[in-house]
């Protein structure tokens, strides 16, 4: 089976240093909040959607001008799944979080390394490693606050 969900990589300056928004998801691992598209919408739509049910937070802006996928397998109910997740970088506005705790156990904002070391797959690192190199360094700092 075929699943595809859409996600933001949530970033922010603060006090003049970024960091990255991780949630913990119920089942335990850490990552980048996610899900699945509703009818018409598009990829980014369904990504910040996601974002604001599960964080309660508002985008200022989504890059979509670069995505970044996500792709594992996994067997769930009896049934090998391949997996994608398609990425956006996201600035998020400052504003009180709110986890939708049906979904979300815990969350935090933390510097790269720290967010690294949180992530618990090595597809996730890659895609930190992938978004932090090829994209978020190349931002100008204005823009970030």
């Amino acid at each position: 089976m075929l699943d595809n969900s859409f996600g933001i990589i949530p970033i922010r300056l603060h006090r003049g240093n970024l960091e990255y928004l991780l949630i913990q998801h119920q089942v335990g691992h850490w990552g980048f909040p996610k899900g699945h598209k509703n009818a018409g919408e598009s990829d980014a739509d369904t990504a910040r959607r996601e974002f604001m049910e599960e964080t309660g937070l508002k985008l200022e802006k989504v890059y979509e001008e670069r995505s970044f996928d996500e792709r594992y397998s996994f067997v769930g109910r009896g049934e090998h799944v391949d997996k994608t997740v398609r990425y956006f970088v996201g600035l998020v506005a400052d504003g009180e979080m709110k986890v939708q705790e049906i979904e979300i156990k815990n969350a935090a904002w933390l510097p790269y390394q720290a967010a690294m070391e949180r992530l618990d797959y090595p597809e996730a690192k890659r895609i930190l490693k992938s978004a932090s190199t090829e994209f978020i360094s190349k931002l100008n700092p204005a823009e970030l606050s």
